[in-house]
């Protein structure tokens, strides 16, 4: 049984119990969550984001053998598919790992696909100082809050039965109803979307078709090859640095191949150097973090508006009209690392 089953058990088994007592007392007891959960809104696994109009405050929770965390990887740029959802007026973002430890670029990009407004600037933490919004817990906790459910007149559902024996045979708790509860969490209220720009108002600003022809002879001439991510994102860092700005999130914690710059974006969609679905997250968080986290400026949204205009992609259209608009208010008029692009832009105003 891998993971992914694991929480399918795990999510199940809560879901399938029903009263709100039993949700509760995991939130508090495995999660350190000092509150009602609230009423439940939803239940899943293998979850994006998703709209939850009862949902307030979140928190990111690690499940994991030890409390760890580890920092052998730094990319908060890179996919955000959590493992489960457990959700009533707080969210509870759940990810595990049945042996090792925890990645903290993984749970810092969940909480940033999710929207919670943890710390952009400086983004990596350790075990020993767990900062607000996320929660670091056991397989030892949950095999206690196990343990204390199976001696209650009720009793456990199927599905956490299977749970208690599956952490049983591989030993990863020993259903221990003394074991500690995880230590006191702190949710954080959840970002809502900005209220968006209207693009009817920028495409009388700037002609589209003088963006996009501009753009195209521009990567034409200077082409972002998946292979030279390092060296833009090396570029970009420096082009911060050289103008006494904080570097972007998104470049400093990047893949080891680099980051998928703004540039790099741009480059795949009006290249086609890349994967097309790469450049477009449908998802407002998704969009921010692959553009403004990255050092995207109003420059490249615009850019991005006038290649969806023209194209036969209906779903890239869409994400993009969707989206970018959401993250006009967050994002800086101008970025360094960019005059390139700037000149494009400049030139097609009207």
């Amino acid at each position: 049984m891998n993971e992914n089953q694991i929480t399918e058990l795990l999510v199940t088994g809560i879901l399938e119990r029903g009263p709100q007592a039993l949700v509760d007392r995991f939130a508090v007891e495995v999660c350190g969550l000092r509150e009602p959960l609230g009423e439940p809104q939803l239940f899943a696994t293998q979850q994006r984001l998703r709209e939850l109009s009862g949902t307030t405050r979140g928190l990111v929770v690690g499940l994991a053998p030890k409390r760890e965390v580890s920092h052998s990887t730094a990319n908060i740029g890179g996919n955000a598919i959590v493992d489960g959802v457990v959700a009533g007026s707080t969210m509870l973002l759940i990810e595990n790992k049945i042996s090792g430890a925890l990645d903290w670029d993984q749970l810092v990009r969940h909480a940033l696909h999710w929207s919670l407004p943890v710390d952009r600037v400086e983004p990596m933490w350790v075990a020993d100082a767990v900062p607000p919004g996320y929660a670091l817990t056991t397989w030892e906790t949950l095999g206690g809050w196990l343990a204390r459910e199976r001696q209650r007149g009720d009793g456990p559902t199927a599905a956490l039965l299977d749970l208690a024996q599956e952490l049983q045979s591989r030993k990863l708790a020993t259903l221990d109803a003394e074991a500690e509860h995880a230590p006191e969490a702190q949710p954080l209220d959840l970002e809502l979307p900005s209220r968006p720009a209207d693009p009817r108002v920028l495409s009388a600003a700037w002609d589209y078709g003088r963006v996009r022809k501009g753009c195209e002879e521009l990567f034409a001439r200077s082409p972002i090859e998946g292979r030279d991510c390092i060296d833009d994102t090396r570029r970009m860092r420096e082009a911060f640095e050289v103008a006494g700005l904080p570097v972007p999130c998104g470049l400093r914690y990047a893949h080891r191949d680099g980051a998928m710059t703004p540039l790099r974006v741009l480059d795949t969609l009006y290249r086609g150097g890349g994967r097309l679905t790469d450049a477009y997250p449908p998802e407002w968080t998704g969009m921010r973090m692959r553009l403004t986290d990255h050092g995207a400026d109003r420059a490249v949204l615009l850019a991005m508006l006038a290649w969806a205009g023209a194209t036969k992609r209906d779903s890239a259209r869409k994400n993009i009209f969707g989206t970018v608009p959401v993250i006009w208010p967050l994002t800086p008029e101008r970025s360094p690392g960019l005059e390139a692009l700037h000149a494009v832009v400049d030139g097609a105003e009207r």
